[in-house]
């Protein structure tokens, strides 16, 4: 009806209703923005984690590195499971690299005992987030979660270990670098990739045993994701609503962000959503046309 009718009011309407649609982009944007954070610059990383350590005191960062980690008997069921992940050599790996020296002589014998330090199952933990993201990239999901399982396990079990709650302390006030680059990665993965096909109880359990930096991480990583979705193709800003339009993505986002910003997200996005179905009823879909059906129905 609308495009049958004559007259310049019939232009405006269209132009007015397409200029809406191209502000689409930007209004998306300020929404992730508001709601997720600006864009995270990941060259700024390392100055802020190194402010972090400042801000949490030397001294605590020295325990860290030096304060041993007893063995309970939950540890020490936990330590064959570990060896098969390949977790502790991983973690050599890793500190070699750094070149912050670990010790892994867990159980020795004498009066000289030596166990592991907050850092050094710090490092364990750091080798079990690459290679649960490994597993969601390469989409073996049963994988994943059985590590995802073993590094809960493993973080509950030290955290209650005499030691254990200096790493505790250490994990809720800063954080490693590849702690932060591991949880970058693995929320551009939530919506948009490797873990996408988790359910939102998967997702719950992943983050139940992330400190405060690394779920902020998490979140950056996802903010990350959206912008170059909505930048990656002509239509990336419908794309990307649409994908987070899901329920499962919906359920998702509460648990990542919280009820209140998600809700405050997703309320945004299913208005966009209509507006945008409103557009194609009114004006018609200017890129493939109409079926005489629709054309029928709108009349």
């Amino acid at each position: 009806l609308f495009r049958s009718t004559p007259g310049p009011q019939k232009a405006l309407i269209r132009q007015t209703m397409q200029d809406r649609a191209l502000g689409q982009r930007d209004r998306i944007n300020s929404m992730l923005t508001d709601t997720m954070g600006p864009k995270f610059d990941v060259g700024q990383m390392r100055n802020m984690i190194t402010e972090e350590r400042a801000a949490a005191a030397d001294p605590l960062y020295s325990q860290f590195r030096q304060t041993q980690v007893f063995p309970t008997p939950e540890i020490k069921a936990l330590i064959p499971r570990l060896q098969k992940s390949g977790a502790f050599n991983k973690a050599q790996e890793l500190s070699g690299i750094t070149g912050e020296p670990i010790n892994m002589n867990f159980f020795t014998t004498g009066d000289q005992k030596a166990f592991p330090t907050a850092q050094t199952w710090d490092y364990v933990k750091q080798a079990l987030d690459s290679r649960i993201n490994a597993a969601y990239e390469g989409g073996d999901k049963a994988l994943g979660r059985a590590l995802v399982k073993l590094r809960n396990e493993t973080v509950a079990a030290v955290e209650k270990a005499p030691g254990g709650q200096v790493w505790k302390q250490a994990r809720g006030e800063f954080a490693d670098y590849s702690h932060l680059l591991d949880n970058l990665q693995a929320g551009r993965d939530t919506f948009l990739g490797g873990r996408n096909a988790m359910t939102a109880d998967e997702l719950r359990a992943e983050l139940s045993s992330l400190s405060a930096p690394e779920r902020t991480a998490r979140i950056a990583g996802a903010r990350m994701a959206a912008a170059e979705a909505m930048g990656n193709t002509l239509k990336g800003d419908s794309t990307l609503r649409n994908q987070l339009l899901s329920p499962n993505n919906q359920e998702k986002l509460k648990i990542l962000l919280g009820d209140n910003r998600a809700n405050r997200l997703i309320k945004s996005l299913e208005q966009e959503s209509r507006i945008a179905d409103q557009t194609g009823n009114i004006i018609g879909n200017q890129n493939t046309g109409a079926s005489g059906a629709m054309r029928s129905e709108r009349v």
